[in-house]
């Protein structure tokens, strides 16, 4: 349900895979998400389509044992509940084995199946906040006192993508070997993985700054530049008419055009100025 595990099953979908989403009856919390497009989420088909839906109360005993006939035609069991929910359901990894020998059966959810904060419920926005994510952001922007509204759902789409990878891995090993895997995909790692400028600065003293991009203004809008290279940046002073730049020892050298990076930009944005951003 909402977003990590059916975005994983969705890639799934778009891979071939028969998708067989179970769903609460009336249907999962998502499906009245906006935008609505006529009556329907256009948000939840846009996370769910190419699948099939099986609408079951997972609380009732006769709706278990549908889930049990099905299971032998089974490859892979997804889910992206609060760890122990599905435990207490019966269908765990633990009570699906002797039924499925080589299922393979992959958990997303915010900090992984065990450890101190492993039953604290997470969704995308909790995940930004508590990986140092959102924090991050505001550090990169002195004008900030806060940290920025805004509604991404990163940690759910990266959990979802590490989730595919892994179980489109453990298809091929179960292929040679004739096992299934347990699989279990915390968004907060993922998060982390995608932070790896972040998260190896924090641990070294005095860690250099990195380029930070911003967008630039034109006349009626804003660009985005990225001279990072040394072609990008003869590119841009060509561009803008500002050969002079290469011989400025400011710029001319990587090492220096990135300790003078802000003062490039800036000088770069008095002349986007003077353009339209088409």
């Amino acid at each position: 349900m909402y977003v990590a595990g059916p975005y994983c099953s969705r890639l799934m979908a778009d891979m071939g895979a028969e998708v067989i989403k179970v769903e609460p009856p009336g249907g999962e919390i998502m499906r009245t998400a906006p935008p609505i497009k006529g009556s329907q989420s256009a948000y939840f088909g846009h996370l769910n389509c190419g699948k099939k839906s099986l609408a079951l109360d997972l609380k009732d005993t006769l709706s278990i044992e549908t889930v049990l006939r099905l299971l032998p035609s089974v490859d892979i069991i997804l889910e992206n509940y609060r760890p122990g929910v599905m435990a207490r359901l019966g269908l765990d990894h633990e009570s699906l084995i002797p039924v499925k020998p080589d299922l393979i059966y992959c958990s997303i959810s915010g900090y992984g199946q065990r450890g101190p904060d492993a039953e604290k419920p997470a969704f995308a926005t909790i995940i930004n906040a508590a990986s140092g994510f959102d924090m991050m952001n505001m550090d990169y922007d002195p004008s900030l006192n806060r940290p920025l509204r805004h509604r991404s759902n990163a940690p759910d789409f990266i959990g979802g993508v590490h989730a595919c990878a892994a179980i489109n891995a453990a298809l091929f090993a179960r292929g040679r070997t004739g096992r299934g895997q347990k699989i279990d995909v915390a968004m907060i790692d993922a998060v982390h993985n995608m932070m790896a400028h972040e998260y190896q600065a924090a641990q070294v003293k005095d860690a250099e700054q990195a380029p930070i991009f911003a967008p630039i203004e034109t006349m009626d809008g804003f660009i985005m530049v990225a001279p990072v290279s040394q072609a990008n940046f003869e590119a841009l002073a060509q561009a803008l008419g500002r050969q002079d730049w290469t011989s400025d020892v400011r710029f001319a050298d990587p090492v220096d055009r990135y300790a003078n990076w802000d003062a490039l930009l800036n000088e770069a944005q008095a002349e986007t100025r003077r353009f339209s951003a088409e």
